[in-house]
């Protein structure tokens, strides 16, 4: 049997089950860990990310952010 199981380093902006909670000002880095289970064998592999408030994102950071990850696989 295979198994994912996602877990993060701050539940309060993204839970385990990866529902996001935008900082009400600035940003914050939240580290992923992803841990792929196959039998006995597991897998891990950390992503950091950093969530950005609304109120501190301007309609042209989102833009330039999209375009530069448009096309990236995780």
């Amino acid at each position: 049997m295979s198994s994912l199981v996602w877990s993060s380093d701050n539940t309060a902006v993204v839970d385990n089950n990866g529902v996001v909670t935008l900082p009400s000002t600035g940003s914050s880095v939240v580290t992923l860990t992803a841990s792929a289970t196959n039998g006995e064998y597991t897998k891990t592999k950390t992503f950091k990310v950093t969530v950005y408030s609304l109120a501190s994102t301007s309609t042209t950071e989102l833009s330039d952010l999209l375009k530069s990850i448009q096309g990236q696989v995780i």
